[in-house]
Formats: C-alpha cells, sequence, structure tokens
C-alpha cells in the first residue's frame, strides 16, 4: 500500500510538473541550507503567502499566487509522510519562488489596471467587501478569470471591460456606504410596515419613507459629504423609530387604559425632546462639518482639472495628493520642461482653491543608477517644482517643503521601461490649513 501511495504521489507531481512546464517555464529556486528546519520554513512560507494577499496578489497574479499554495500544499503531505528533509525544503523553495514571482506580477499588473485598483479600494473602504461580501466576491472572481488571462498571456479582453468593473466597484462603495448610513432605519421601516404600519400609521410611515428617499437620493448624489450624510441619516432614525413606536402603540391601544396611553404619550413626547437636543448638537457641529464638505468639493474639481494621463489624482486622510504623471524630466537633470508649466498651472489653481494650506512636494526616481545618486537626484526635482510653484503661488500657501525619496517608494517594478517610468514621478501633497 505504502507503494502504490508514493507511485500515486509521483504520477500527481509529474502531472504538476508537466501542467507548469506547458504554461511556463518554473521560476529559479534558492536552495535552503541542509542546517535548514523544514517545519519552520514552511510556516514561513506560509505566512508569507498570507501577507501577500493584504497586497492583492491572489487577485492580481493568481496563476503564480495558486502555483505557491500547491507547492506548499505538497510540502505539508511529505513532511507528513516522513519523506526526505531535502526532498520536503525543494517544495518549499519552489513556493517561495512562485509566491516571490507572484509579488512582482502582483506589482505589474497593478499598474496595468491601476483605475481598476483605486475604485476596488474606495469600495472596500467603504466595506463593501463586508456589507455587501456576496456580490463583491462575485466582481473580484469575475476580475481573477481576467488576470488569470493575462498571466498566462492569453487574449487579454480585460480592456473591453475596464469600464464595468470600475462602474460595478462604484457601484458596491455606494450601496455600502448607503447600508452604513441608512441601514438601521430601512430595517425599522420594513419591520414597521411587516407590523401593520400602513393602516395602523399611514402618516408617520409617509413621513419616515419621504426622509428615507430624501436621504438615499443625497447620497446617491454626495457620497463623499460625511458631514451632511450623517446629519441626514441621524433624521431618517429619528423618524424611524418614531415610525416603529407609533405602529407599536397603535397596535396596543386597544388593550391599555386611557391613563397608559396618557403615560405612553408622555414617555414618547420625552423621547422626542431628547432626540431634539440631539439634533441641536448635530447642528452646531454643521459648520465643522461644512468645511469637509469643501474639502470634498474641492478634491472632485481639482480630479477634472486633470487628464489620467497628466495626474492622478486622490485623497489621503485630510491631505489632497496630485500624483503628477506628465511632469517628465530629461535623464539626470532637474530642470523643468517648458511645455510642462501648463500642468503645473493646473497644480497652482487647486492650490489657490483652498484659503490656507501647506504644500509639500515629494520626488521619486526609479532605481537606474546609485542609490544616493537618485536620493539627489529626486530631491532637486522636488525643489525645483517646489521654488516653481511657491513663485507662481499667492500668500494663501502658509508653507513650501520639497523632499526627496529616491527609489526608496516604487509603485511598480523597476525591471520594466513601463515600471520605471511609473516610478518616476514627482507628488504634490496639500494639507489644508483653514477652508
Amino acid at each position: 500500500m505504502q507503494f502504490v501511495h508514493h507511485t500515486k504521489r509521483a504520477t500527481i507531481i509529474a502531472i504538476l510538473a508537466l501542467g507548469i512546464s506547458a504554461c511556463s517555464s518554473r521560476p529559479d529556486i534558492q536552495e535552503f541550507p541542509k542546517s535548514a528546519n523544514a517545519k519552520q520554513e514552511m510556516t514561513k512560507l506560509e505566512i508569507a503567502i498570507d501577507d501577500s494577499k493584504f497586497e492583492d496578489s491572489d487577485l492580481l497574479a493568481p496563476v503564480s499566487f495558486k502555483k505557491a499554495q500547491e507547492y506548499l500544499v505538497e510540502a505539508k503531505e511529505m513532511e507528513k509522510e516522513n519523506v526526505n528533509k531535502d526532498k520536503v525544503l525543494k517544495e518549499v523553495a519552489y513556493g517561495k519562488a512562485y509566491l516571490n514571482q507572484a509579488k512582482k506580477r502582483s506589482q505589474d499588473n497593478r499598474a496595468k489596471i491601476l483605475d481598476i485598483v483605486v475604485a476596488r479600494q474606495a469600495a472596500m473602504s467603504a466595506n463593501a467587501n463586508t456589507l455587501v461580501a456576496q456580490d463583491f466576491s462575485r466582481i473580484d472572481n469575475s476580475l481573477k478569470k481576467e488576470m488569470v488571462k493575462i498571466e498566462n498571456k492569453e487574449r487579454d479582453q480585460l480592456k473591453d471591460k475596464r469600464s464595468d468593473f470600475i462602474a460595478g466597484y462604484l457601484d458596491l462603495e455606494l450601496r455600502a456606504i448607503k447600508k452604513t448610513h441608512l441601514g438601521e432605519s430601512k430595517f425599522l421601516i420594513d419591520e414597521s410596515i411587516k407590523n401593520g404600519a400602513r393602516d395602523l400609521a399611514p402618516k408617520t410611515l409617509a413621513a419616515a419613507e419621504k426622509k428615507y428617499q430624501e436621504a438615499d437620493l443625497f447620497i446617491t448624489q454626495n457620497r463623499y459629504n460625511t458631514g451632511a450624510m450623517t446629519i441626514q441619516s441621524a433624521e431618517v432614525l429619528k423618524e424611524a423609530k418614531n415610525l416603529e413606536s407609533t405602529t407599536a402603540t397603535a397596535r396596543g391601544l386597544t388593550a391599555i387604559t386611557p391613563e397608559e396611553t396618557a403615560l405612553r404619550m408622555q414617555a414618547e413626547e420625552a423621547r422626542l425632546n431628547e432626540e431634539l437636543d440631539t439634533s441641536k448638537v448635530l447642528a452646531a457641529s454643521n459648520a465643522q462639518m461644512s468645511k469637509e464638505q469643501k474639502l470634498n468639493t474641492i478634491y472632485e474639481e481639482a480630479r477634472q482639472k486633470f487628464s489620467p494621463d497628466e495626474a492622478e489624482v486622490y485623497k489621503q486622510g485630510k491631505h489632497l495628493v496630485i500624483r503628477l504623471r506628465a511632469l517628465e524630466f530629461s535623464p539626470a537633470k532637474a530642470i523643468i520642461k517648458g511645455e510642462k508649466f501648463a500642468l503645473l498651472k493646473k497644480v497652482e489653481d487647486v492650490i489657490q482653491s483652498f484659503d490656507k494650506s501647506s504644500v509639500t512636494v515629494e520626488g521619486h526616481t526609479d532605481s537606474t543608477g546609485g542609490k544616493n545618486q537618485n536620493q539627489k537626484l529626486s530631491a532637486k526635482r522636488a525643489e525645483a517644482v517646489k521654488q516653481y510653484l511657491e513663485v507662481n503661488s499667492s500668500d494663501k500657501v502658509v508653507e513650501f517643503e520639497s523632499k526627496g525619496f529616491g527609489y526608496e517608494k516604487p509603485l511598480a517594478t523597476n525591471k520594466t521601461a513601463q515600471g520605471r517610468a511609473q516610478n518616476r514621478r514627482v507628488d504634490v501633497i496639500i494639507e489644508p490649513v483653514s477652508l
């Protein structure tokens, strides 16, 4: 039986190896030293595989990622059956090599579908992966199928589906935002309807449904205006709770005495007064929330100023980041080309949208050349952009700063021309001081 079992395993391994060679050649492995502990190396690989999921390696490089998992599983099976340690470690080495390949391909593919990745991240930031988990998984699985084709170098149809993926993730983001702000209210309204609200409390139901529809429409049109959404959702919840209470009271009126009815009405009045006080507190904070609304408006206007080839504009906390894709320098130079002044003029216009702000310019390079050389070059380029903006900006900016990071923070692999071009960039970070 032992012989048969090992023969089966040899067949499986042979088939696996044949399948791998059919798709692509296996990556080079780094042999472990003789002193290596197989269990420890398997544990390290398992942790590394789990960690790589946070970088979306399983989604963006699914073929290589799956192979890494398969080699880990095979290594565990071999170790259980007391197969020679060197053979076990070889499986682990291949798993490690495929995981490294998955990480590299993931970086490359992220650059290819950055707009989809950004939309997906927006959905995840709204907790769509938990609030609408089934639909989120469905879109993820569809995207993974397309990434398999890309990784296997099959016909790439992602270009035709790109807008569908972006729209799909953004729709999930909106649905998740609505669930967060209106989920409890919708539950209370639906439960009240089940309990007879249409007959027992039609006016209260109509008022609650009207408030709900208004808030739903507002969120559809202003999904990033969290301040105003918080106020509106509080008002809807107040109406929904009132509907729940009114329906429950109406259902029990025939079974209680007039005195009990009066006491319930007094209690309801006290509750409404308490919620009114809460509304006043919310209204008092409205001025602060309007600042966030203004920042969102500035963000949307800034995003519309630049084409995708010119710059990527996104929020990072309360900061506004303008990643200048089209700002190119001559090799090893830090002189701004004249044809790029129009691009920097758009950056100036965005800065002027703020009443007061501080501006940081960050320079980044690819890995071509030495570390010190690249650090100095990135600092000079950031300083050149900072000086240009400083000279051409008004006194609305309270502080200008420039920083050079060399190739410490790559966005993509430096092993391809496309990746290196993406890593050579200047980021302008605007922090509102006063809105």
